[in-house]
């Protein structure tokens, strides 16, 4: 017997709850740069990261949450699952992996050189999990 699909509310918990966690794994002062970057108040971050509150997170949000978050690729593409069961009307169209390999182009993204390695690296993956996040606008 096949499990009951979700309900839109579980839909909107699941990509809420699957939010807060990756907020809360990320340093501290997260909340108060995602309110400025979305030029919101940090309540507004609460009430999208509560899986009680059925209040939408707007799709012009997203792809600064996936930026500023730095979701995985598994798990942008898991939170737009949810968001589209939640948001079926509303949410950008999710792209198969197959149409994925097909639109991708590679382009050189010129960056300044850092002295600090690490901070390189972070430049690096920041610039590539940006680029990544905009595959579901298209």
């Amino acid at each position: 017997m096949a499990p009951e699909p979700l309900s839109r509310d579980d839909y909107v918990a699941s990509y809420k709850t699957l939010l807060r966690n990756i907020i809360d794994r990320n340093p501290s002062g997260l909340r108060l740069r995602l309110a400025k970057e979305l030029s919101t108040h940090k309540s507004f971050i609460s009430q999208i990261t509560n899986p009680a509150d059925a209040t939408p997170i707007p799709v012009k949000h997203l792809a600064s949450l996936f930026r500023l978050c730095h979701f995985t690729a598994d798990e942008e593409h898991l939170f737009m699952t949810f968001y589209q069961g939640a948001h079926p009307n509303r949410a950008p169209k999710l792209v198969s992996q197959d149409e994925e390999e097909v639109r991708f182009k590679t382009i050189k993204v010129e960056v300044p050189i850092l002295a600090d390695k690490s901070k390189q690296q972070a430049l690096e993956r920041y610039v590539a999990n940006f680029a990544r996040s905009l595959r579901h606008f298209v």
